[in-house]
């Protein structure tokens, strides 16, 4: 396997909750109304902005699949 292989294949083990991180779906499942467009600071995007690059680059097959 070579590097950029291996590197997908772990950053796919993090996104999908491997070690000590949750999962995408997990980590916005019970996120509150009123916190969706807000940003936190230092960040550019919004939880919004985040779950619609999700979207897209799962529609453009560049994202692990479910």
């Amino acid at each position: 396997m070579d590097s950029s292989n291996s590197l997908r294949e772990h950053v796919r083990y993090l996104l999908e909750g491997g070690g000590a991180h949750v999962g995408f779906e997990a980590a916005a499942a019970d996120l509150a109304s009123p916190l969706q467009g807000t940003r936190v600071e230092g960040f550019d995007h919004n939880a919004y902005h985040v779950g619609q690059l999700v979207v897209l680059r799962k529609a453009l097959g560049a994202w692990p699949a479910d």
